[in-house]
């Protein structure tokens, strides 16, 4: 099981899958809640990849993107 704040939670690897899934797609469908456009900023790495790729699969959207790069 998994120590969380002294508390041990038992769950498989999907359950916890599960879990993460929820929990991930309800903060960013709250973020969106506006009626402005918006955008998000890539940086390359994993999360936010995962949180432009999770707001393009809705085809209402049309998700702005920003990077920067420096040498």
């Amino acid at each position: 099981g998994i120590d969380i704040n002294k508390k041990k939670v038992e769950q498989t690897e999907g359950e916890a899958a599960k879990k993460f899934y929820s929990l991930f797609s309800t903060a960013i469908e709250r973020r969106m809640r506006m009626d402005v456009n918006f955008g998000t900023s890539l940086s390359g790495g994993l999360d936010s990849s995962a949180i432009a790729s999770f707001i393009a699969k809705d085809q209402q959207i049309r998700l702005k993107t920003f990077s920067a790069r420096f040498k």
